[in-house]
């Protein structure tokens, strides 16, 4: 398969981030064809995705588009993918597994679609070759394939990801509804911090908004923490082009720690938790951890930025009983944080109120299906606004 071929580049990511991902994408000379709430179309090559693959914070997954077909009904797209040649992607000794998206009325079911597809595939290899490849659920071998069949046309697309890039494997000490590591980076992100600046993450559980901080204060990028990506099971896949990939990146980490980011947890499980984490992402040095109640955390007065991410309960009984905390939080930025950004992330309404502050930004986030909001306080002496 040739991997300079330039074509369209789908990147995937969760709902409401991808401005960020927009911005990781023109930061490295990306150009931005396209934009929605949960992606971002760029273009490139497949060597470009596997630098992508390597370097993106914010993304999701990152999808090569093979092919893009006419296809009024099911035997015209079956009869089309039988004409590609597929052993320049997958060999009939290898695996292929497939998932799609249909917006077509011939297809209620994205199953049946997978099945339609991976027959018009087996058709080409058993004409080509009498054999063809396993085809079957995902595993960490196959090559990965998306079908988006919209109207008339239909969008084969190569999964060079495979296993979610969010899925960074540092965090196998987890807590309650722990945040995801792509919303964690984006948080971090909108919060404007320059990383050599302090950040203080109190009440961290895990610690994932201060790791993904410390990856990029040491300018570590997250595929450097896994083995594996979908795109590596293609024929005639080269290992060097990776390796040669993940040298260069590793020359550009920051090797002397600047201990720069603080996080504090009233619980000393969560303190565990979430240094435990930091060593799997090699970023311990970075962090200085204590086990404090917020009211005891010490803030230096300097510039610097805040981001606590608070519980906020899912049924009214939870947000009442959480009403002293949000006020808790409100008193501590106007005592100890003169100077600094706070940010608070929550998904209440009724608590986000309690922090009795005024607000200078509001950014919109979503964690999981909840939509939740970035609240951002510019800390000067004597800020004692309310909502």
């Amino acid at each position: 398969m040739d991997f300079q071929k330039e074509s369209s580049i789908h990147i995937t990511c969760a709902l409401g981030i991808s401005d960020y991902l927009a911005a990781e994408l023109e930061e490295n000379n990306f150009t931005i064809i396209n934009q929605a709430k949960n992606h971002v179309i760029t273009s490139g090559s497949l060597t470009d995705c596997i630098r992508l693959n390597l370097i993106l914070r914010t993304a999701y997954r990152v999808y090569y588009e093979l092919k893009v077909i006419n296809c009024p009904d099911q035997q015209s797209l079956k009869h089309s993918l039988s004409k590609i040649k597929w052993e320049k992607i997958v060999s009939t000794k290898g695996c292929i597994t497939i998932q799609s998206f249909a917006n077509h009325p011939s297809v209620n079911n994205s199953m049946y679609l997978n099945q339609l597809v991976k027959d018009g595939i087996a058709d080409y290899f058993r004409t080509q070759f009498n054999e063809r490849p396993d085809s079957g659920k995902w595993n960490e071998d196959a090559v990965s394939l998306f079908v988006h069949w919209a109207d008339r046309k239909a969008r084969i697309y190569l999964d060079t990801t495979g296993q979610p890039l969010g899925k960074r494997g540092y965090r196998q000490q987890g807590l309650y509804a722990p945040m995801q590591e792509t919303l964690a980076a984006a948080i971090v992100m909108a919060s404007g911090w320059n990383r050599y600046s302090d950040l203080y993450n109190p009440m961290c559980g895990s610690g994932t908004i201060a790791i993904e901080a410390a990856l990029m204060a040491a300018n570590i990028v997250p595929g450097l923490l896994r083995e594996h990506f979908s795109v590596q099971n293609i024929s005639g896949f080269d290992k060097q082009v990776l390796l040669n990939m993940k040298k260069s990146l590793y020359k550009q980490v920051n090797s002397e720690p600047n201990r720069v980011i603080y996080a504090s947890d009233h619980s000393a499980g969560a303190i565990k938790a979430a240094f435990e984490n930091a060593c799997r992402a090699g970023v311990e040095r970075w962090i200085d951890f204590s086990n404090s109640e917020l009211e005891s955390v010490k803030i230096a007065e300097s510039e610097g930025v805040v981001i606590i991410n608070p519980p906020y309960g899912k049924r009214l009984g939870e947000e009442e009983s959480l009403i002293p905390l949000y006020k808790q939080i409100g008193e501590f930025f106007k005592k100890k944080c003169i100077g600094k950004t706070c940010f608070v992330f929550t998904g209440s309404r009724l608590l986000s109120h309690q922090i009795g502050l005024k607000t200078s930004k509001r950014l919109i986030f979503f964690n999981g299906d909840i939509e939740c909001r970035l609240l951002g306080y510019e800390m000067y002496a004597g800020s004692k606004k309310r909502n």
